[in-house]
């Protein structure tokens, strides 16, 4: 009897453990809130090379996203600012804007918090989006190899897989750049970033004088059924080459 009471006790500890755990697990911000909501603090606060980075990013991941539209015109605000060609009436903090649809509804966003709402690889993949956009490339390189040697959580290693190869042509070391991004492919075939790491290759081989491979993939990128944002770049850099 004495041993029954024991581990009927010890089962509602385990239960106890378990609902606190689940409860936790649902509390816990998708990675698709915590990437837009990076993105809105670093708007709020006028970080506009970061916050074009970070919405860029989101666009990538979840171009059907709850907040999709919404990132779309953050990121054509912040690209006027950064081109000093500024839309006035697509400022989401504008309080006067005569598109209320693009005002910011709720609370003003905080800044991003710690594990209590993402985990701690999210939180150090979004640490490593943030050195990109402050061209901090060595430091992001870091931590992105970290994540995918580490491998705890498939999604970011997928992702910091990509980011290896875009801080190695950041950083210059394009041939690094090129066998990474070629090992990448045969990784993941399905990447969403797929047509950016053929559009990054293709600027490797033009950085290093290979200017017919370069346009290959350029032409490769553009048949693709890509993000927009990548076909243009590509369409801008075929059309340098063969000016």
């Amino acid at each position: 009897m004495k041993m029954l009471k024991v581990f009927s006790n010890q089962m509602r500890r385990i239960h106890a453990q378990l609902s606190n755990i689940i409860k936790e697990e649902r509390e816990q911000e998708s990675p698709e809130a915590g990437l837009f909501r990076v993105g809105e603090y670093y708007l709020k606060n006028k970080r506009f090379s970061q916050a074009q980075y970070i919405f860029s990013r989101y666009l990538t991941y979840y171009p059907s996203g709850e907040d999709a539209a919404r990132a779309s015109k953050f990121l054509a605000y912040v690209e006027g600012v950064l081109t000093e060609n500024p839309t006035p009436w697509l400022d989401p903090y504008k309080k006067a804007s005569p598109i209320p649809a693009l005002k910011f509804p709720g609370p003003e966003p905080e800044a991003p918090k710690a594990a209590e709402e993402l985990s701690r690889t999210a939180n150090e993949y979004y640490s490593g989006l943030s050195l990109i956009a402050q061209q901090k490339y060595q430091e992001a390189f870091q931590i992105f190899k970290k994540i995918v040697e580490d491998n705890i959580e498939e999604e970011y290693s997928a992702k910091s897989f990509f980011e290896i190869g875009h801080c190695l042509f950041l950083l210059g070391k394009y041939e690094v750049s090129i066998k990474h991004f070629t090992l990448m492919i045969t990784k993941y075939p399905k990447h969403p970033d797929l047509g950016d790491v053929l559009f990054y290759i293709g600027q490797c081989h033009e950085k290093c004088g290979r200017v017919s491979q370069a346009a290959g993939l350029y032409k490769k990128v553009i048949s693709m059924e890509s993000d927009e944002g990548t076909k243009l770049k590509a369409k801008r850099a075929l059309n340098k080459l063969e000016a």
